[in-house]
């Protein structure tokens, strides 16, 4: 039996933040805008335009920041 993980959309105005907490293997799309991406214990940050994408390797807690409005 596969794992089946849901579909969400969230929409974020320019300068909006959000935290998401991700199992290992879960991938964040920037469909529309431009985001911010930290996670906890990474001293790297991540920007990421319109149509990319960020699989998490590990459970973690993500912080996103909206540079432009856009969907997550």
């Amino acid at each position: 039996m596969s794992h089946l993980t849901p579909i969400r959309t969230i929409r974020l105005a320019a300068g909006q933040t959000t935290t998401v907490v991700a199992v290992r293997g879960t991938r964040l799309a920037v469909g529309g805008g431009r985001a911010w991406l930290t996670r906890e214990r990474d001293e790297r940050d991540f920007v990421l335009p319109a149509g990319r994408t960020f699989t998490c390797d590990g459970d973690e807690v993500l912080v996103v920041q909206m540079l432009v409005a856009g969907t997550l």
